[in-house]
């Protein structure tokens, strides 16, 4: 029942918000695309991904519902991955937008897989029973339906030219119909236009013409959708205020618009510039003069393409960039979300709750022991403090018990102006686990988010992923360890620290570790180094930590041009006096050595196992 009331909420608002100027939520929405093909495929990053989502905020999501994957044999539909997607994209209280893309070999003009051609026409029956399935499967969960996306440009056969309006056309109404006939609450968007260079208004044009030559006075979307990319929020808004007036001109001006793509990828501009283009564009989104905009997603959750450099507001490893923080804290409607949240070890028994929002706000803090689970809904709290209003804000929580784990969130609320009562937003529910004396999850053995160890913080440049995916580094006792890799793509290098906070008795410890690595080139070594701090601080930069010497865990004696050889396990200690409540640990590496001018610094890795303090 959730389900379905989230959706009929949401129709609410969007019919409301064209109607009155209502908040447009779904504005605020980041596609479930990361980098997980670059982590080797970790287990469980598809819900890692849908927790981040929920924490910067994300209302909406989309999801490629694909003949080419859930029907390449004819007749045999496997839907369980994509309605795995759909579900946690409602349990995590986004609303999925599908798009149907995609012709699988079968069906395909050039008996190939393709997404630049639809089905043969013969077979075109068997599209609308496909998009009829769909529509039944979704029902109650999913009411927004893309057709197709970017099909005039690049995402339909272009190598005879572009705007093929009179083969998408049909294309668009058999899926419009079939949907409606399995669910005739959902709304049918046209396919999003690739508008980057400002060409999507040729297509609707075109579109229009072939509405009213060949079906005239039948409607077949319900909105449409675009892709209007720019480094400038106003060219956007003239973009999507050309197309709405060209359907108002054809009679579709109560109809909404929809951008499912936008973004700027980042070697191409500095982070500050793109935290401003964030908060320039979802201001513009929220403006009166695009009420009909009654949706947005940026292009990508986390970096996919292989750096960590990418269009993404996290890195493939789901670690926020700037721009994440942009986006989660931006006012919404007059609401200011709490953003830049972390929970930071104040003793054993206390924690320190951390948090920012762009505008004043009253703010509480709501923390609980966590039922288990990474999603927690919102049973009974402590209220564990408030805070008035202000920018900054922190609450201390003193009661918690050595190795346990608790859910917290927080909700802002904005001043009353007036006479009308302030915004109020929710958090997402993060976790904290309370310190205890042992170093937990040191085996690796535990669950991983994002590819990194649950439990440990890594900074630093590189790529974190289970040993159990990543090709020949295997954990040294056990199921799993953390491997720690560098592709030299873009100047990356492994320059890497784990860390984490543990409570132990005064007195001196020593900390060991495990490490083995690989480098792509005779010329790279790879070294280790093992730290304790006192305080609990996580900075390996920070004074008073105790290291042991840089250690060679890994290199390569000249082998073949591709080969990697792996070096033997190499235990590492270092020993310390733990003199106050907190202890930090550090796992530290590094690559070094040249690569010939001109070629990719080499693919180096280090396997990390069996942290122990005694």
């Amino acid at each position: 029942m959730r389900m379905t009331i989230f959706a009929l909420v949401a129709v609410v608002l969007a019919t409301a918000c064209t109607a009155g100027g209502m908040d447009r939520p779904l504005v605020f929405g980041i596609n479930r695309v990361g980098g997980e093909g670059a982590l080797h495929e970790p287990p469980g990053y598809g819900e890692d991904m849908y927790r981040r989502l929920r924490e910067i905020g994300s209302t909406m999501v989309r999801l490629a519902a694909s003949p080419r994957d859930i029907e390449r044999v004819r007749g045999t539909r496997d839907w369980d991955s994509f309605m795995a997607d759909v579900d946690l994209a409602v349990k995590y209280g986004m609303e999925p937008m599908v798009c149907i893309v995609n012709t699988p070999a079968w069906a395909s003009p050039t008996g190939e897989d393709t997404h630049l051609w639809p089905y043969k026409e013969e077979l075109w029956p068997e599209f609308a029973d496909f998009c009829r399935d769909l529509a039944t499967r979704c029902r109650g969960k999913a009411r927004l339906y893309q057709i197709w996306n970017e099909q005039n440009g690049c995402s339909w056969h272009f190598h005879d030219g572009f705007n093929h309006a009179d083969e998408y056309a049909p294309i668009l109404r058999i899926a419009y119909n079939a949907l409606k006939e399995a669910d005739p609450t959902c709304m049918v968007l046209m396919g999003s236009l690739d508008d980057a260079e400002g060409y999507g208004h040729l297509f609707l044009n075109l579109m229009y013409e072939e509405r009213e030559k060949r079906w005239p006075g039948e409607r077949f979307w319900d909105g449409i959708s675009d892709h209007p990319y720019s480094w400038s929020s106003q060219i956007m808004k003239e973009r999507v205020l050309r197309l709405r007036e060209i359907m108002a001109d054809h009679g579709d001006g109560d109809l909404p618009v929809y951008i499912t793509e936008y973004g700027w990828h980042s070697p191409e501009i500095p982070p500050a510039d793109q935290v401003k283009l964030f908060h320039q564009f979802l201001d513009e989104f929220q403006r009166p003069e695009l009420s009909c905009l009654l949706g947005c997603i940026h292009l990508c959750l986390a970096d996919f393409e292989g750096t960590q450099n990418g269009f993404g507001a996290c890195d493939a490893n789901l670690r926020p960039k700037p721009s994440f923080y942009a986006f989660q804290g931006h006012p919404r409607f007059g609401a200011s979300p709490p953003y830049m949240v972390e929970a930071v070890p104040a003793d054993p028994h206390a924690v320190r709750v951390r948090w920012k929002t762009a505008l004043p706000a009253s703010c509480r803090l709501q923390i609980r022991p966590s039922t288990g689970g990474r999603f927690v809904g919102y049973p009974v709290w402590d209220i564990a403090g408030a805070t008035g209003p202000a920018n900054e804000h922190e609450v201390m929580y003193g009661r918690l018990e050595s190795g346990r784990r608790y859910a917290y969130l927080v909700t802002s609320q904005t001043p009353a102006t007036k006479g009308v009562s302030g915004k109020v937003y929710h958090s997402a529910t993060y976790e904290y686990r309370c310190p205890d004396a042992q170093v937990f999850n040191g085996d690796f053995e535990g669950d991983f988010f994002g590819g990194i160890a649950e439990g440990w913080s890594i900074t630093g440049e590189a790529f974190c992923t289970p040993a159990s995916v990543y090709p020949g580094l295997g954990p040294r006792g056990g199921a799993d360890s953390q491997v720690i890799f560098a592709h030299g793509v873009n100047g990356q290098v492994l320059d890497t620290t784990l860390a984490q906070v543990v409570a132990p008795p005064a007195g001196m410890r020593r900390l060991t570790a495990w490490l083995r690595g690989s480098a792509g080139a005779p010329t790279w070594v790879i070294e280790a180094r093992l730290g304790l701090g006192t305080g609990g601080g996580t900075d390996p930069g920070a004074e008073g930590i105790t290291w042991s010497d840089w250690t060679e865990v890994g290199s390569v004696r000249q082998m073949g041009s591709a080969a990697l050889e792996m070096s033997q396990w190499v235990e590492l200690s270092v020993a310390a006096s733990a003199t106050s409540d907190l202890t930090s640990l550090f796992v530290q590496v590094r690559a070094t050595g040249e690569s010939p001018e001109g070629e990719e610094k080499p693919t180096v890795a280090v396997c990390v196992d069996d942290v122990v303090l005694r």
